[in-house]
């Protein structure tokens, strides 16, 4: 799945990076794995207009969806 958007509420930890992908409509939580994270080269910063490419799935313990990027 491809989604463009703003990337809002960047957090930074020390397995991933978190962030929300939002345009006019609607938003969805995102995760970048930090693997994923330490080969792109842009930096990823709030506000910033991305193309986000990965898989949908349910975080369980919140029954929300989530990007896993």
């Amino acid at each position: 799945m491809k989604i463009k958007g703003l990337k809002r509420k960047y957090q930074s930890k020390q397995t991933a990076r978190y962030f929300t992908l939002k345009d006019n409509d609607a938003a969805i939580p995102a995760v970048m794995w930090r693997s994923k994270a330490a080969a792109y080269r842009s930096k990823l910063s709030d506000g910033k207009k991305i193309v986000a490419r990965g898989q949908v799935q349910v975080y369980k313990p919140h029954g929300r969806y989530q990007l896993i990027v």
